[in-house]
């Protein structure tokens, strides 16, 4: 008989970050509105009232104030058309900017906003099963009226945000580098250089005008995240590390830092940690994909396949099945020499996908060490009819030839 075919080879992961959705369960359909409330130095607005707004026969208008970091979530809404509508005091809601995405991930709408009369937005249309993301910027109050925004003031800073949203890098530079010469301490106008020169790939640069940012300013939204991503970019990983610890503790509740934390960890090779990272955003977020990748991926790399199959497990309630994931496992199962776990990994895959061509292949490769044949020969000629220009088509179909010899 021909030798038989090597070991599995694991197939790449590709993991996927999004933004964390609430870690309760939503009915079927249902909308959430979440964000953050920022005056424009960046600090956050405390007991701002934010409503959603919507008619009495989609549920009315709901209402929450935000907490101290300026954080608010109205979950469990009925989908259809809204207005948000936030208010403090005076203050005039001078920008805000959207983001939806929709149960698969997908971002379906990231713009700026209109506000007709300073505190509520346009209509807009939100579909079922979305996550609607907002960042408002209180600014002047409600009376100072319109007009020119003053050189320096918060509508210039909202200007600059919105250039670096539209990739007008250049443009947001200026106008920021020109604000800072009259007030070269201001920690808003410094985070928003720090992200706009991130962005274009200068991240040593990035990194002063963020740590400067952050000693000024401490309590700013998303300092600590930027600067992270600084720190990494420009070879400090440690401090991203720091950081990244720094801004789970300030933001409880939220998984993206554990995220961001666990693929740094695992850049350092720190793998066990960076496990950690992942299990805590998969608790803070278990609609987020993402961390479940990065944690099948983890254990399988650890030899921990029980704990992969848990993650996959869960992984598969929440997001599109993806055979490669239980391929990994039956390789992993493969190479260790448990044929039996293997089968059963390389049987799942095919159950999410019956053409997968890995998964028919490597099974019956793994059918053909075991002795069954006539199993084997199901899946190989599978293989064969769903890849028939594969590198090796005549390595296989020289195993059919033996194995079909076996039967008879």
């Amino acid at each position: 008989m021909t030798a038989m075919r090597g070991m599995g080879i694991a197939l790449g992961f590709v993991a996927a970050v999004a933004m964390p959705l609430s870690a309760r369960a939503q009915r079927p359909g249902a909308v959430t509105f979440e964000g953050t409330v920022a005056t424009a130095d960046g600090t956050p607005v405390a007991e701002a009232e934010v409503s959603a707004i919507t008619a009495p026969e989609r549920g009315g208008t709901k209402s929450i104030k935000t907490k101290k970091d300026g954080r608010f979530k109205i979950p469990f809404l009925n989908p259809g058309p809204y207005r948000l509508a936030v208010t403090k005091g005076d203050l005039k809601l001078g920008a805000l900017h959207v983001v939806v995405k929709n149960i698969r991930k997908d971002v379906t709408f990231d713009a700026d906003v209109a506000v007709s009369d300073g505190r509520t937005t346009e209509e807009m249309g939100i579909e079922p099963s979305s996550t609607v993301q907002f960042t408002a910027i209180l600014g002047v109050p409600v009376a100072s009226g319109g007009g020119v925004p003053a050189a320096g003031g918060p509508d210039m800073l909202g200007e600059a945000s919105r250039a670096i949203r539209e990739s007008r890098h250049a443009e947001a530079e200026g106008m920021l580098k020109n604000f800072l010469e009259a007030n070269p301490d201001d920690p808003a106008a410094l985070y928003l250089l720090g992200v706009c020169t991130l962005q274009v790939g200068r991240a040593a640069e990035a990194k002063v005008h963020l740590e400067r940012a952050l000693e000024l300013n401490p309590a700013q939204p998303g300092v600590r995240a930027q600067l992270a991503t600084a720190s990494y970019e420009s070879g400090d990983k440690e401090r991203a590390v720091t950081l990244l610890r720094e801004e789970a503790d300030l933001s409880p509740g939220e998984a993206a830092p554990f995220v961001n934390l666990g693929i740094i960890l695992l850049d350092l090779g720190r793998k066990e940690e960076a496990a950690k990272a992942f299990e805590q955003a998969v608790a803070l977020a278990p609609s987020d994909a993402g961390a479940y990748l990065e944690l099948v991926s983890l254990y399988t790399d650890l030899g921990r396949e029980a704990d992969a199959e848990a993650i996959l497990k869960q992984l598969e309630s929440v997001a599109k099945p993806d055979p490669k994931r239980w391929f990994n496992i039956g390789a992993n199962y493969s190479n260790r020499g448990d044929e039996d776990k293997a089968e059963m990994a390389y049987r799942k895959s095919l159950e999410v996908d019956p053409d997968f061509p890995e998964g028919n292949r490597e099974l019956g490769f793994t059918l053909l060490r075991k002795g069954d044949m006539k199993g084997a020969i199901t899946f190989l000629e599978t293989y064969l009819k769903v890849s028939p220009n594969a590198a090796d088509k005549a390595e296989v179909q020289e195993m059919l030839k033996e194995a079909r010899k076996s039967t008879k």
